[in-house]
């Protein structure tokens, strides 16, 4: 009895060296390959949503704000699809960012893709319906934007922007 308790006390426990270097390398292995798959189109997916919410709070600053036929509010693609604005049609009035109450002139994507729109932009009237960037009508098909390979829609009936 007294021999079989001295060789269970003196058997190893423990993972020898070899063993610890190869979970070592195979640890390394996933992480690099998450490090490398990980941030691919992030950017790209930030700017699509952000570009959602920025139509939709177009939209809403044209029918919360003071208006008059003549000046319906708008989003305006800048040069090179790099940037955007929200505006007052025909004047220098630009929207505030709701939460740092900066002017929403010339707002940066942070992609690499460009916004490419079917028009220059789209503007909104009092009742939220979307209008045709150069004519100010009412547009009768679907206005669409495309950034990082994602299309943005927005309705004509309705203005639903998807």
């Amino acid at each position: 009895m007294g021999r079989l308790r001295e060789t269970q006390m003196n058997s190893k426990k423990g993972f020898t060296l070899l063993e610890l270097i190869m979970v070592i390398v195979l640890l390394s292995i996933l992480s690099l390959g998450v490090a490398m798959l990980w941030p691919k189109g992030m950017k790209e997916e930030a700017d699509h949503v952000h570009i959602i919410h920025a139509l939709r709070l177009t939209q809403h600053i044209a029918m919360t704000r003071p208006y008059d036929n003549a000046h319906p509010w708008g989003f305006v693609v800048g040069p090179g699809g790099s940037s955007y604005s929200i505006k007052k049609k025909g004047t220098t009035t630009y929207a505030k960012d709701p939460s740092s109450g900066k002017d929403m002139k010339d707002i940066a994507l942070t992609g690499k893709s460009p916004l490419v729109c079917d028009k220059q932009g789209i503007w909104f009237d009092r009742l939220g319906t979307p209008l045709d960037y150069s004519l100010l009508s009412a547009i009768t098909t679907e206005f669409h934007c495309t950034i990082g390979g994602r299309t943005i829609t927005i309705h004509p009936e309705t203005g639903y922007v998807e």
